[in-house]
This record gives C-alpha cells, structure tokens and sequence, in this order.
C-alpha cells in the first residue's frame, strides 16, 4: 500500500485526531508570502505591499507534535473531491 493509499483510508474513516499523538486541536501549514516595505530616508515606516505570492510547504503537520500528518497535495485532493472550495 502506497502512502497515499494510506491516507486516503485514513480520510475515509474522517480523521479526527493526530495518528501519534491524540492531538484533536489540527494541523498546520506553513507558508510565506513576499513583499515590500517602504521607509522615507530619515528610516520611518512608510507601509507595506504584499504581491500576493503565497509559497506553502509541502507538508501539513500537527501543531502539538509536529509530526508530518498529509501533503499538502493530498489536502488539496481530499477538499477538491468532497466539492469544497477555498
């Protein structure tokens, strides 16, 4: 059984809770975005512009233990086959 197989059972039994550790509080996903801060030349903040280019991990990990839970792919999949939209 491939790993994907593995946690696509996973998410036909609904998961509820971190496979190790029992955690029902979630997952987490990094991710970082760039963009600009603007300063005048005396060194005050003038403000800021994001780009909108959000960059994600690959992973999804539980946010008690860290351990890795799905790809972010896979989370992708999962909503895109339940019809839910972002």
């Amino acid at each position: 059984m491939t790993r994907g197989q593995k946690v696509e059972k996973i998410f036909m039994k609904e998961l509820t809770k971190c496979p190790y550790c029992g955690n029902k509080k979630g997952m987490i996903n990094k991710f970082t975005i760039t963009g600009e801060d603007y300063y005048d030349f005396q060194g005050n903040f003038l403000g800021q512009a994001f780009n909108g280019i959000y960059k994600y991990n690959k992973r999804l990990v539980c946010n008690k233990c860290g351990k890795q839970i799905m790809k972010f792919d896979e989370l992708l999949k999962i909503r895109e086959e339940r019809g839910e939209l972002w």
